[in-house]
């Protein structure tokens, strides 16, 4: 099921921001373009409508570095000296923030061949 040409939306590619994409413009005049690389941007997410595909290149969990886990279970530890529901809420939203801005691939995007993988 892998490297199906499969289009992310908008919202999608905006959890993504400045991480690395392959992206095949539609074809202009009967011309195909062939694949590029470019850094998602919102400039990139503003004429989203050009592209036949925009794929990010993630990192599966596996992927993740033992100084990244570390910080990231450094995060959720916070989480369970929090009284308040809120608080604890803020700590699991802050562990996804940091594993999206190391772009792990948390959407199974890979598998449904919206995403490629990248590895370190």
């Amino acid at each position: 099921m892998e490297n199906q040409t499969q289009q992310l939306t908008p919202q999608e590619l905006a959890l993504v921001l400045g991480c690395e994409a392959e992206t095949k413009q539609k074809n202009f005049l009967y011309v195909n373009y062939p694949p590029q690389k470019q850094i998602i941007t919102g400039i990139l997410l503003a004429d989203i409508s050009g592209y036949e595909y925009i794929k990010p290149f993630l990192r599966k969990l596996e992927d993740l570095s033992e100084e990244e886990c570390e910080m990231y279970n450094c995060i959720l530890e916070k989480m369970y000296h929090l009284n308040k529901i809120q608080d604890q809420m803020i700590s699991h939203a802050k562990a996804t923030a940091y594993l999206l801005s190391k772009h792990f691939d948390l959407f199974d995007w890979i598998l449904t061949g919206k995403a490629l993988h990248r590895t370190q």
